[in-house]
């Protein structure tokens, strides 16, 4: 499978997802708010590279630039994915879990592909002398919560907070 060029969104992103509770705090985020794990990274990418806080217009410009592809093609993917989880009648198990596991690796390309989206975003916005990174990432991810119109109550703070730790933490 042809691989992307590794973009420094995308090695950031990489670090900080593998760092322990991080993941499971993305994919709560994701289930129960509907957040794009990617533009939560975004948010945390922009702070941890010396920008102010994503403005509100900037969230949305990123969440306009991957509408799409989230819809056309990395949410049939990531629905395919569970599909198999549960498994298939007349379909030998261990053929599921090699399906699903292709699927997943076609899924993180993809993801990838997003991050190359959404990159530019950030990329054009200047630096801030003596920006604070923890309070950008935070005021970043209020704001694009509030972009999807959803509500940060106390577990979804805690998520957050994990992951602006792991982000910011070299």
């Amino acid at each position: 499978m042809p691989t992307l060029a590794p973009h420094p969104f995308w090695l950031f992103s990489l670090r900080t997802y593998g760092k322990p509770g991080v993941e499971q705090a993305c994919l709560r985020l994701q289930d129960r708010h509907g957040a794009d794990v990617n533009l939560v990274l975004l948010c945390c990418w922009a702070a941890a590279s010396g920008r102010a806080a994503l403005a509100t217009r900037t969230i949305r410009a990123s969440i306009a630039s991957t509408k799409h592809w989230q819809a056309e093609v990395i949410g049939p993917l990531r629905t395919a994915r569970h599909s198999l989880k549960q498994g298939f009648e007349g379909v030998p198990p261990e053929r599921t879990a090699e399906l699903r596991k292709s699927i997943g690796r076609v899924e993180l390309e993809c993801e990838h592909a997003e991050q190359l989206l959404l990159a530019p975003h950030v990329d054009a916005l200047p630096k801030v002398q003596d920006a604070d990174p923890a309070r950008s990432a935070k005021i970043g991810i209020e704001r694009y919560f509030g972009c999807l119109g959803a509500r940060l109550d106390k577990a979804a703070r805690e998520d957050v907070a994990t992951v602006i730790q792991a982000a910011l933490t070299p």
